[in-house]
C-alpha cells in the first residue's frame, strides 16, 4: 500500500473502461471513447491521447490517495484567485470551488468531501506539466513514509508521534520549563532531521525508495491504522484505499504490565493471629517496591500507608573449588509487604468446595496421610 501503483499490462480497452470508471474525462471525450468501445475494431478506434490520459489519471489517483494537495496554484487558477477581494489561500480557494460546484451540480453535492477534492484538483493535476507531477509524487510518498517512522527523531533511532501529538508535547514542554531554549532547540533539531530525511529520500534510486517502503511498512506501529482500505474508500468516486489524514488508533489504548506480580497470604508466626492491614507479594527480583507502590495505584486504585521489601536467596553450598553456588532452580525470590488502609482476609477455600476444585486426588492424599499419622508410619519418600 505505500508504494506506487503497480503498472498492470493492460490493453487499450482496459484503459479506456479505467478512465470511464473513474470519470477522469470531459463529456466530448468520453462520448467519443463510449463510440470507440462500441464499434466493431475498438482497439483501432481508440484516440491516440488514451496511453497519456490513463498515464495522468493512475497517477493523479496514486497521490491522491497520500492526500495530495498543491502547494501553490497555477498561474491561471492564480490569477483568478487573486482577482478576489482578499488573498486566497489553497485551501480557501478549494473550499469555495466546492461550495460554487454543489450550487450547480446536485449530484456533485451527494458525494464524500474527500471525492469533491478528487474532482476538483483533478483540472489543476491536469494543468501541471510532467515535472511538477513527478515532484509532488515524491513528496506524498515522502509525507507518508515519515507518518510510519522512517527515519523519524533527530537520532533516527526513536519514532516520533504524529504531528498533533508532537504539537501537544511541545505544548506541554513549553508549560513545564522555565527555559524556553529548550523549546527552540527541540524544533531545530526536528527541523533538521527532516531536511536531512528528505535529501537522502530524493538522492535515492527508484529501486531504493520502494525498498524504503517495504521496510517502512513492515516495520510500522501496528497498533496504528494508516491506511482506509474500507470498499467505502473512494478515490474519483472509484473504490481505491487512501491514506488517513491523521492515524487512527486500533481499538482502546491499553497499557499492560509486563511484570509478573503475584499476591501471596502473609507470613504468620504460629500461635499469632493473622494481620489483615498488610498484604504479601512475591514480585521478580529487579522489581523495587516503589514500582510495586506504584502499580497497585495505578491499576488497582490501592493506596498503601507503608512498603517493605525483602529478598530470600536460595541456600548455598560449596564445591570442590572453594565457591558456594545457590542450588535449586528459582529458589531465590522477593517479597514486598506493604500497608493497607482497609482489612483484608486471606480467603479460605469452603470445605464443600474443596472436593469440587481438587477433586478426589485431593481428598485421597489427605486420607492416605492420617492413615499413616494413625499407624504410626513415616515415609521416607512423599506421595502426591
Amino acid at each position: 500500500p505505500t508504494t506506487n501503483v503497480v503498472q498492470h499490462s493492460l490493453t487499450r480497452v482496459g484503459k479506456a473502461r479505467h478512465l470511464l470508471a473513474w470519470n477522469w474525462l470531459s463529456r466530448e471525450d468520453a462520448g467519443s471513447l463510449v463510440v470507440a468501445l462500441e464499434s466493431d475494431n475498438a482497439e483501432q478506434s481508440l484516440p491516440g491521447w488514451l496511453n497519456t490520459e490513463y498515464e495522468t489519471a493512475r497517477a493523479f489517483r496514486s497521490v491522491r490517495s497520500r492526500r495530495w494537495l498543491p502547494s501553490r496554484l497555477p498561474e491561471d487558477m492564480d490569477e483568478a484567485a487573486s482577482s478576489s477581494s482578499s488573498p486566497t489561500s489553497v485551501s480557501q480557494w478549494l473550499h469555495e470551488r466546492i461550495m460554487q460546484r454543489r450550487e450547480d451540480d446536485v449530484d456533485f453535492a451527494i458525494l464524500p468531501l474527500e471525492d469533491q477534492e478528487d474532482f476538483i484538483l483533478k483540472d489543476v493535476w491536469k494543468s501541471i506539466d510532467a515535472e511538477a507531477r513527478k515532484n509532488a509524487s515524491l513528496e506524498c510518498r515522502f509525507t507518508c513514509l515519515r507518518k510510519l517512522g522512517w527515519r523519524a527523531g533527530y537520532s533516527a533511532g526513536f519514532p516520533l508521534a504524529a504531528d498533533s501529538l508532537q504539537a501537544q508535547r511541545r505544548r506541554e514542554l513549553v508549560a513545564r520549563t522555565s527555559n524556553p531554549e529548550d523549546v527552540a532547540a527541540l524544533a531545530e533539531l526536528n527541523e533538521f532531521d527532516e531536511e536531512q530525511a528528505w535529501q537522502d529520500w530524493i538522492s535515492m534510486s527508484s529501486a531504493e525508495r520502494e525498498a524504503a517502503e517495504r521496510d517502512a511498512w513492515e516495520q510500522r506501529d501496528r497498533s496504528t491504522l494508516f491506511i482506509d482500505d474500507s470498499p467505502y474508500s473512494t478515490v474519483l468516486d472509484s473504490t481505491m484505499p487512501r491514506w488517513f489524514a491523521e492515524p487512527q488508533r486500533a481499538g482502546n489504548l491499553v497499557f499492560l504490565p509486563n511484570i509478573l506480580i503475584k499476591l501471596v497470604r502473609n507470613t504468620t508466626p504460629a500461635g499469632k493471629p493473622y494481620d489483615p492491614w498488610k498484604a504479601t507479594f512475591r514480585v521478580p527480583l529487579n522489581v523495587h517496591k516503589h514500582t510495586v507502590k506504584s502499580y497497585l495505584l495505578a491499576v488497582y486504585g490501592l493506596r498503601t500507608t507503608w512498603i517493605r521489601s525483602m529478598i530470600y536467596r536460595s541456600p548455598l553450598t560449596g564445591t570442590n573449588y572453594g565457591q558456594q553456588i545457590a542450588t535449586g532452580k528459582g529458589r531465590t525470590f522477593k517479597k514486598v509487604e506493604v500497608g493497607l488502609l482497609e482489612p483484608f482476609i486471606w480467603p479460605e477455600i469452603p470445605a464443600a468446595k474443596r472436593k469440587e476444585i481438587f477433586g478426589g486426588a485431593f481428598l485421597e492424599q489427605q486420607r492416605a496421610a492420617a492413615t499413616l499419622k494413625a499407624k504410626g508410619i513415616r515415609r521416607w519418600r512423599g506421595k502426591k
